[in-house]
């Protein structure tokens, strides 16, 4: 039996919330920012789908991008906990959020217009 055959309730909710902060990461102001945050949830992506290639026991999918290590038989919790160290690895940073532009427009086009000018993201 798989390792999600054996899992919890409780666990199996701790997958769905896992799954759920991976993918749920603010919306990008522009186009420009969100070319970044694209990128970002396609690396989370990755490893959402590695873990539960892992949990159901099967192989990855057929792309040159991904890699499965053999962890079908590691417990539910750890492969949680992993999935979120690597979820560390690409947070949710670097290019200005909707929220940001929509609280504030003028602000934020004017900001945006200084950070062009200086250099900046």
């Amino acid at each position: 039996m798989t390792a999600a055959g054996e899992a919890s309730h409780g666990e199996l909710l701790d997958v769905l919330r896992a799954i759920q902060e991976a993918l749920e990461i603010p919306y990008a102001a522009t186009t420009a920012d969100d070319e970044i945050r694209e990128k970002i949830l396609r690396a989370r992506l990755l490893h959402v789908t590695t873990m539960l290639d892992n949990l159901l026991g099967q192989p990855p999918a057929t792309s040159p991008f991904r890699m499965s290590l053999p962890l079908s038989s590691a417990p539910v919790a750890w492969q949680v906990e992993y999935l979120r160290d690597k979820l560390a690895e690409h947070p949710a940073a670097g290019y200005h959020l909707h929220s940001e532009m929509a609280a504030d427009p003028k602000a934020f086009y004017q900001k945006l217009a200084a950070e062009r000018q200086g250099g900046g993201r």
